[in-house]
């Protein structure tokens, strides 16, 4: 049910969307994306501990979004799992219960777990946002707000 995975920051989709965990790192002054990273948590051996590795040097307060394309859970170790709860994330995708199960989550880098925005579910495509929901080619304009106002002149 998940095989898709985005992130859309300032209307750009910043993700590869490969199979397994998709991360994108940003600069929540700024709003840039300061990593990206892909972990095909399915079928490479290695890649649960690159997670953890990953996740480990996140410097603290950065915000991290993670969508799961395909799968994630088949090689989902304790380590990353571990890792993942540093951004405050609570889901634990490990085991077969969770095959091909859809996820997406925003979180911020050592925030209690349970406090990032989450979403899973093994039927339909998920997903959690913070501002509008705008992507890439789907938007002309985009405004926060309209004042009209009537000169009356001299």
């Amino acid at each position: 049910m998940g095989n898709l995975a985005h992130v859309y920051v300032a209307g750009h989709d910043v993700v590869s969307a490969q199979r397994g965990f998709n991360l994108a790192v940003i600069e929540p002054q700024t709003m840039g994306v300061v990593s990206r990273a892909t972990f095909d948590t399915h079928l490479d051996p290695v890649a649960s501990g690159r997670l953890a590795d990953f996740v480990a040097h996140i410097p603290r307060g950065q915000i991290v979004a993670v969508a799961v394309a395909d799968e994630g859970s088949r090689l989902l170790g304790d380590a990353a799992v571990g890792a993942l709860r540093s951004l405050g994330l609570r889901q634990n995708l490990q085991g077969g219960a969770h095959f091909r199960w859809s996820y997406a989550a925003l979180g911020v880098k050592d925030a209690p777990p349970g406090s990032a925005l989450e979403a899973a579910s093994a039927i339909r495509p998920v997903r959690v946002g913070v501002g509008p929901a705008i992507r890439e080619g789907g938007v002309a304009v985009g405004l926060a707000r309209i004042v009209w106002e009537e000169n009356r002149g001299p």
